[in-house]
């Protein structure tokens, strides 16, 4: 992947001509994917964004919206989003917290089709820079992950969670694995999600370590019914008191 000549999103030449800065570094040097055209396409959380977004996932709010998906909820001082509005009912307010890296936008939805959908595991190699940044935010956590399906490792050839993770050289834990019912969980609705059973267990027989906060990973953030479910099972088999955050690549947004 070093010697990519090409933008892998959209296949035009790369200038990867070293820098003065990078030079007198004298660290390791990652060569970029994709142009600086197709960079700023991505639409980062927290980039100059000072719109009204959801204590607990980051989607943003609209205090006029008509639509009950849109609208802004307030409970114990802070705005959230429909979906965690309803989770308050559910899970402890402090659960709840998520940070995303990217709103899902065309770009993203083009890369995650690509990367997902199509198979093309070069992809991910899109995500090394941004991962490896938020890995260094989150360097003093054990980092897990959420595992895709049998049945979807299966299609697509690889682990596409996991991929991103070991291209971008973050060290894992692999404590939970897939119990579900194989349903992509892109083919529900919102109710489907909301009313999602359990679909993992962990594996691992060994006392998981608490003497630092857990990071649970996952590529794309919805309705945050997987991610709960997850976070649900690792705060449960850990002592008391333990912290456990949620990381995702991009948060998605249903309208119905």
């Amino acid at each position: 992947m070093n010697n990519i000549s090409e933008c892998l999103m959209c296949e035009q030449p790369l200038n990867n001509d070293l820098t003065i800065q990078q030079i007198l570094s004298f660290q390791p040097v990652i060569q970029p994917v994709i142009c600086q055209k197709c960079e700023k396409r991505w639409k980062r959380y927290g980039s100059k964004n000072h719109e009204l977004s959801c204590s607990g996932c980051q989607r943003p709010l609209d205090t006029k919206a008509s639509s009950p998906y849109t609208q802004c909820y307030h409970s114990e001082g802070e705005s959230w989003c429909y979906d965690c509005y309803r989770w308050l009912s559910v899970y402890p307010q402090e659960q709840l917290y998520h940070q995303a890296i990217f709103h899902y936008n065309q770009v993203f939805r083009e890369w995650i089709t690509q990367y997902k959908y199509v198979g093309d595991v070069r992809m991910a190699h899109v995500m090394r820079l941004p991962l490896r940044e938020m890995y260094r935010k989150y360097q003093s956590c054990y980092w897990t992950y959420l595992p895709n399906s049998p049945q979807s490792i299966e299609e697509r050839g690889f682990p596409a969670t996991l991929e991103l993770l070991r291209v971008a050289q973050i060290p894992v834990e692999s404590i939970f694995s897939y119990i579900g019912d194989g349903t992509k969980q892109a083919k529900k609705n919102r109710m489907q999600r909301m009313s999602l059973s359990q679909p993992f267990r962990i594996t691992t027989s060994r006392q998981l370590p608490s003497d630092k906060p857990w990071v649970i990973f996952d590529d794309i953030y919805t309705t945050g019914a997987t991610m709960h479910c997850a976070k649900s099972l690792l705060i449960f088999a850990l002592p008391k008191g333990s912290k456990v955050l949620s990381l995702s690549l991009a948060r998605d947004i249903l309208s119905d």
